[in-house]
């Protein structure tokens, strides 16, 4: 059910659970970032009001019926704190999970620091995620809160290490670089991109990456749906190094060299400072 791939844990039945299109970006790539007083409309203005939004939008959001043997059954918000339950009918299946139970917990963590929940993590709220056995009482349990987020949890050791390891920014956006050069092709849903990355370098405390459409009669996305997908990567396995002061850079070209679109990540962008 879970695989590992370079440092990256992969499972499909997991991401299921995320709204659609939601799983690709965080959520200022949907909307343009308001002023402090408008997101504290929308996320909350206090950690229990966070965590009661939260639960909202996860109820509203995540698919139920996973598939025939796993469900989402609900969100709660209790004070500062969402329980999210999802029940394994399968008990095989939810055996196997356990025994890979540091791989199951940083997907999860990873997935639940995407779209708009590090919005209301970032003002105080705490996730708690139950992963449950019907046919048993036993569970795999786990919390998520900003900084979980910010230490990218759904990365490998060495990454990890690194990150702890490095001493300036730029040697953060050097390692970023070669981290995306290795990165095999991405898809979206399941989907090729109707474009590829030419090259991520490393420029001081940026790093860019050079996109380019497939070919010559690919339609070039949107800027919505360019920033939804490049964006996505930056925002998420590099959190830890963009709030550190990284910033990315990324670029999607026609095949002539002309610039379809042109966005930057930083920590603002990412993380709605």
């Amino acid at each position: 059910m879970f695989t590992w791939h370079k440092g990256l844990a992969v499972a499909a039945v997991f991401a299921a659970l995320m709204p659609s299109g939601a799983r690709s970006a965080f959520a200022q790539f949907v909307e343009t970032p308001e002023d402090a007083p408008k997101l504290a409309e929308k996320y909350g203005h206090t950690p229990d009001e966070a965590a009661k939004l939260e639960a909202q939008y996860i109820n509203a959001t995540f698919q139920h019926a996973v598939n025939p043997t796993l469900t989402f059954e609900s969100a709660t918000a209790h004070g500062s704190t969402v329980n999210l339950l999802y029940v394994q009918k399968d008990a095989s299946k939810f055996a196997s999970d356990k025994a890979n139970n540091d791989k199951v917990r940083a997907f999860l963590s990873g997935n639940l620091c995407w779209d708009r929940y590090p919005s209301f993590l970032k003002r105080g709220a705490i996730i708690h995620a139950i992963y449950k056995s019907a046919a048993s009482d036993e569970r795999l349990e786990f919390g998520v809160g900003f900084d979980t987020c910010l230490s990218n949890p759904a990365v490998a050791a060495p990454f990890a290490d690194f990150f702890a390891k490095a001493k300036t920014i730029a040697e953060l956006a050097r390692f970023a670089a070669d981290f995306e050069n290795k990165e095999e092709s991405r898809s979206q849903g399941g989907s090729p991109l109707p474009y590829r990355l030419e090259q991520a370098t490393a420029h001081g405390d940026i790093m860019e990456e050079r996109y380019v459409l497939a070919g010559t009669e690919a339609a070039p996305p949107s800027l919505k749906k360019f920033a939804m997908t490049a964006g996505n990567y930056p925002c998420v396995w590099f959190a830890g190094f963009i709030q550190k002061g990284m910033s990315a850079h990324a670029v999607l070209l026609r095949r002539d060299g002309s610039t379809v679109h042109d966005i930057t990540l930083d920590s603002r962008s990412c993380f709605w400072e």
